[in-house]
């Protein structure tokens, strides 16, 4: 059986989709190289190595997806989030909490797919 997208089901190709935005490696934070890892909530999981941070990707998503609704939301988060997370003033605006908050969900489920299928399921 062909792989489908966890978001829509589609079974057409799926995409690269980065699990924190590409923007993130683009506003000035940290660039340093990283231990990464993944694997069961609250256990002890599985080393991913070492490597630059913003740069994890998961092959779950279709290109439709990726490239429309998320993108769409990476945008949204960008312009919002981008002065806090500098530590610079801002706010998020009563029009801007939908996106975001939909935006800390997908990024939350993308996260998720780091982890094998099979530690997905036993939680």
């Amino acid at each position: 059986m062909p792989a489908t997208c966890v978001f829509c089901g589609s079974a057409d190709t799926l995409t690269g989709e980065h699990v924190l935005g590409d923007w993130l490696s683009k506003i000035s934070l940290d660039p340093d190289p990283v231990p990464h890892g993944a694997g069961w909530l609250n256990r002890i999981g599985r080393e991913l190595g070492v490597r630059p941070p913003f740069r994890q990707k998961v092959r779950d998503v279709c290109g439709g997806c990726n490239h429309g609704w998320m993108s769409r939301l990476e945008v949204a988060a960008q312009r919002v989030l981008t002065p806090l997370i500098l530590g610079q003033p801002g706010r998020i605006e009563a029009a801007d909490q939908g996106a975001i908050a939909a935006w800390v969900q997908k990024t939350a489920l993308t996260a998720m797919l780091v982890s094998s299928e099979a530690d997905r399921d036993r939680g």
